[in-house]
């Protein structure tokens, strides 16, 4: 185990909150155009919000919604998911919609209308918006320790927890496109 100060390693990352480097950031509006809207089986998304992070009146005002008008709502507001890249494919992982993935499947849907982006775009938008000086690279580092924090925190609170499966094969958000439908 790599040590730091005397402390094992681990011990040194802690869980970025999700939300606050974009908060009051339309990320829709601003992504739009630059992003990839594409229809993603849940299978394949990274939760980066840990489960003490769920809010029980968020959790209710999903459901009302997509029992209101189920996928339509979804397609109206597509989960917001940044693909970082690796060596043999992508990992997917969601930073703005994980109340709408977590329940969509009560109502039976689980492909999920996204908004795709890359650390590069992602990381431009909040630097020019909130005056931040992230690099993409350590943005999208964060955000996959965040996934592994995340899937820890579910594992050891769910028993029968399933892990996303990353994607092999495509190198980018354009090589998606070739692997899940689009929809406007």
């Amino acid at each position: 185990m790599t040590e730091t100060l005397g402390k094992p390693l681990e011990s040194h990352i802690k869980h970025a909150q999700y939300d606050l480097l974009y908060d009051g950031i339309n990320l829709a509006e601003k992504i739009n155009g630059q992003g990839q809207k594409l229809i993603i089986p849940r299978r394949f998304l990274f939760g980066t919000q840990e489960l003490t992070e769920y809010s029980q009146l968020k959790r209710k005002q999903i459901i009302e919604d997509l029992e209101i008008k189920g996928l339509n709502y979804l397609l109206e507001n597509p989960v917001i998911v940044l693909a970082c890249e690796f060596d043999k494919g992508i990992e997917l992982a969601i930073v703005d919609g994980h109340h709408r993935v977590r329940y969509a499947p009560i109502f039976h849907i689980f492909d999920i209308p996204c908004l795709i982006t890359d650390a590069n775009i992602l990381s431009s938008i909040i630097n020019k918006e909130k005056g931040k000086h992230l690099d993409p690279g350590e943005f999208c580092m964060q955000i996959q320790q965040n996934a592994a924090n995340t899937l820890k925190s579910f594992a050891d609170r769910i028993t029968d927890f399933k892990s996303p499966d990353f994607l092999f094969g495509p190198s980018s958000v354009t090589d998606l496109k070739q692997y899940f439908p689009s929809f406007q």
